[in-house]
């Protein structure tokens, strides 16, 4: 059996990771439902959504804690079968689906249909996935909905990871950790999530989050040309 390779966070997943242990797995998840009229086929869009799956490994980013406690990542590949589902008149809100941050896989995808729609519902954690990721996805579903080639991910989240942990430790990270702190007065901040809009929809209750950088605009201007 090939021996599974196990990779550290990126810095920005990290970041993710240690506010959901404050917040809960899901603070973090991403659901778009997407509405078609009944002329796309439910079973072709299946196996293009399949496709671009198969063609994306990052997406079966899975993260544990290693034996030090440390997270970690990996990519545990598995089957996909996708099936038409009918709506059923189910609340949109009941396809959010809760992730399992440690273990579990950090992606959910549904076709589902009524009389007059065709539906896809995608759902992926921050920490593995953005609002960039998804335009790639749609293009490449679309893609292969129309029969045309999805490209193979050239890179994986993991890969990221580890080129990344590599440039951190050369001299030029450093330096450029140096110059930065010698030519921005700013500490690292950190800021709390927007409120849930549904559940605070009738509040007032507002937060307002301000830093002054001590830099002197004509010398910033001089060094930008």
């Amino acid at each position: 059996m090939k021996e599974r390779r196990e990779y550290a966070l990126t810095q920005s997943q990290m970041g993710i990771y240690l506010d959901c242990q404050d917040r809960g797995d899901n603070s973090y998840c991403l659901p778009y439902l997407y509405e078609f009229d009944s002329h796309l086929d439910p079973v072709r869009l299946c196996r293009a959504a399949e496709t671009v799956i198969k063609a994306h490994p990052t997406l079966f980013t899975r993260i544990k804690t290693n034996d030090a406690g440390i997270p970690v990542q990996y990519i545990e590949e598995e089957p996909l079968t996708l099936t038409p589902e009918p709506l059923d008149g189910r609340d949109y809100r009941g396809l959010v689906k809760p992730f399992t941050l440690l273990g579990g896989r950090l992606f959910h995808v549904n076709i589902l249909q009524d009389n007059e729609h065709t539906y896809l519902f995608w759902e992926c954690h921050h920490i593995i996935y953005d609002g960039s990721s998804l335009q790639v996805l749609l293009r490449h579903i679309a893609a292969a909905y129309n029969g045309e080639p999805v490209p193979q991910e050239p890179l994986t989240l993991t890969e990221v990871a580890e080129q990344e942990q590599a440039l951190r430790a050369t001299e030029a990270y450093g330096e450029g950790k140096r110059w930065y702190a010698a030519n921005f007065d700013c500490d690292d901040i950190s800021s709390s999530l927007m409120p849930d809009k549904e559940r605070y929809k009738n509040s007032n209750d507002i937060g307002v989050i301000e830093r002054r950088l001590n830099i002197d605009l004509q010398a910033l201007e001089t060094y930008c040309h």
